[in-house]
């Protein structure tokens, strides 16, 4: 296999390494927005339930009981918006799928940076290699959720800021 081809192969690894990199982390980031909604909506579900529990099993006054059923209300909202919304579910679906971005990622990497300088390596099985690599990457992009605008965003600048390099990468870098 000639040095040319190589590289070529090569670069289509690292373009499939830097799309896997801020993929997997625009799916972390979405997936903490929804763990957020989950909690958010969550916690105070389960408080005003609890409140409007207490306040029925006491001698109601009409007070206590518009508070009760003010209570209760909002229970029914905040768990009417979980189960419309199923944050926890979008979440987990990102957070898997930012696991194989990162898994591919690896894939990439490894086979850029060492399988395709194997000399001992049969061409036809890098060139198969890679030809599996991008299957898997193709697939990823058809079943991954679509990140959240504002995840892109953040992912944007914690990459830039080094957030998803590795220490024994980091050249000149003033970030530990």
């Amino acid at each position: 296999m000639n040095s040319e081809y190589r590289d070529k192969l090569g670069k289509e690894a690292q373009r499939i390494e830097e799309d896997s990199k801020y993929s997997s982390k625009d799916q972390y980031n979405s997936s903490s927005y929804w763990q957020k909604i989950h909690y958010g909506i969550g916690i105070p579900a389960t408080f005003f339930a609890v409140c409007a529990g207490i306040i029925t099993t006491q001698k109601v006054t009409p007070e206590g009981t518009a508070i009760s059923i003010l209570f209760s209300l909002l229970t029914a909202l905040l768990t009417g918006l979980l189960t419309f919304l199923k944050p926890h579910e979008k979440a987990s679906l990102h957070k898997t799928s930012g696991d194989k971005y990162l898994r591919l990622r690896n894939k990439a990497r490894v086979f850029h940076e060492i399988t395709i300088h194997d000399e001992d390596c049969v061409p036809k099985a890098i060139k198969t290699q890679l030809q599996e690599i991008i299957k898997e990457h193709d697939d990823l992009i058809s079943y991954s959720p679509q990140p959240l605008d504002s995840a892109y965003m953040k992912t944007k600048k914690g990459i830039r800021n080094g957030e998803a390099t590795h220490k024994v990468d980091r050249k000149y870098s003033k970030k530990p």
